[in-house]
């Protein structure tokens, strides 16, 4: 349970100090930038460690599934992300049982 609140703060925390930083970025304030953009990176790669974790030892899921989400991950991690979320998250870790913490 405790892996599980884990990867949703590290996502709720990437995309709300993401946007934050996109909206200060594109209204040119300089001031917090820095220190929101390390933030939403930190945040971020934990995220991403985390859902990689799930998903590569996740026996649910086919091989080329995996590839695919892992691909997405690399690549589009904000719009993989949402749609593990939203779609996928509880059929892969419902007999996840690697790593608790």
């Amino acid at each position: 349970m405790k892996k599980d609140l884990l990867v949703k703060i590290a996502f709720g925390t990437s995309l709300i100090s993401m946007l934050t930083y996109l909206v200060l970025k594109i209204m040119h304030i300089q001031s917090p930038v820095l220190l929101l953009s390390t933030i939403a990176w930190i945040s971020t790669l934990t995220y991403i460690i985390l859902v990689l974790i799930e998903i590569i030892s996740s026996d649910r899921i086919k091989t080329s599934e995996k590839v695919m989400w892992v691909a997405g991950f690399l690549f589009v991690n904000w719009i993989a992300g949402i749609l593990y979320f939203i779609s996928r998250r509880k059929y892969i870790i419902r007999n996840f049982k690697i790593l608790p913490i």
